[in-house]
């Protein structure tokens, strides 16, 4: 998932108010779907070195038992933030060791309808409206030539 938003008037939160406000909604839908979820609370700073983001704990990250479902990365530029993180669904195959929601929860939960739940409590909980719409073509345009040139480059997948 992902959101942006300007840094300006009510949106301008610390950083950790917006990983607790996403991951605190993602708890309440998943409970909605009968799914007990919470979010961590690490009692001392974690350094753990897993490989792994998802074998990782940080504050605020949502798990289900001991296992991590939810975490969340944050940038701020200029005068907007984008949050972005993943929710782990399912087991995948290129990390057997990972369960997802589905394998926890012994029923899998549409991509869509995990969507649209989770949008409707961020849309009550900030208090915006959505506006549907689509990339104009100069937008896809410089997404494409950003996707080609940055993140299909050895040069940028090979860097680490």
């Amino acid at each position: 998932y992902s959101l942006a938003v300007p840094m300006r008037d009510r949106w301008a939160s610390p950083p950790q108010e917006w990983y607790d406000l996403l991951h605190r909604s993602l708890v309440d839908v998943l409970a909605d779907f009968g799914i007990v979820a919470k979010q961590h609370a690490a009692e001392l700073e974690e350094t753990d070195d897993a490989f792994l983001c998802f074998q990782r704990r940080s504050t605020g990250d949502v798990v289900v038992g001991s296992y991590k479902v939810c975490g969340s990365a944050q940038r701020r530029h200029h005068q907007s933030m984008l949050q972005h993180g993943s929710v782990l669904l399912a087991r995948s195959v290129h990390a057997p060791e990972l369960p997802g929601l589905e394998d926890l929860h012994g029923a899998a939960i549409a991509v869509d309808e995990l969507r649209e739940a989770w949008l409707a409590e961020l849309v009550k909980r900030l208090g915006f409206a959505l506006v549907p719409g689509e990339l104009t073509e100069s937008e896809r345009q410089a997404a494409e030539r950003v996707m080609f040139e940055r993140y299909a480059a050895d040069s940028w997948n090979r860097k680490r």
